[in-house]
């Protein structure tokens, strides 16, 4: 009798965590990640990336104003879809290629799904400045790129030189 009852409550947990992801996956019809492993994403040409720097010579003054521009070439709404809070990397690399820099290295980032609209013909922006202080002069590349898990972008880069 003890292991029947064993059986059949085994069987319904069973049976309610299965309905429950089934559910869940009707409910937010949205695809997701299992394991860490990312989802195949939509390689479109509905929406394009490009990075945006003010100036190409900077002091070691300055702030490095980088915004991040997601257009909307399509004619309906398109939603971005993130892992968490962490939309974004940004790099500088030295003339070699090396990274030296990360933008989000000593950051923490909310751990949920982050969904951006954007609608048919419109234009997202984020933005970041970076304190140049902690460079020497030289020659720089900016590398961005967007962690959308549902589109994918190439890398971004773009040259600045810090002169004095």
């Amino acid at each position: 009798m003890k292991k029947n009852k064993l059986l059949l409550l085994t069987l319904f947990i069973i049976l309610f965590v299965s309905s429950m992801a089934v559910a869940n996956s009707f409910v937010n019809n949205r695809p997701t990640i299992k394991n860490g492993d990312q989802i195949k994403m939509e390689e479109t040409t509905d929406l394009s990336l490009n990075v945006i720097l003010a100036e190409k010579e900077y002091s070691v003054q300055d702030k490095l104003e980088i915004k991040i521009e997601i257009i909307n070439n399509s004619d309906s709404e398109r939603t971005l879809e993130f892992s968490s809070g962490h939309k974004y990397n940004i790099y500088v690399k030295d003339e070699s290629g090396t990274k030296i820099y990360s933008w989000a290295e000593d950051k923490m980032f909310i751990q949920a799904f982050q969904y951006v609209d954007i609608s048919a013909g419109e234009t997202h922006y984020f933005e970041q400045e970076i304190d140049l202080s902690q460079f020497e002069k030289g020659d720089y590349i900016l590398e961005v790129e967007l962690l959308s898990v549902n589109y994918e972008f190439a890398e971004i880069e773009k040259e600045f030189k810090i002169t004095n």
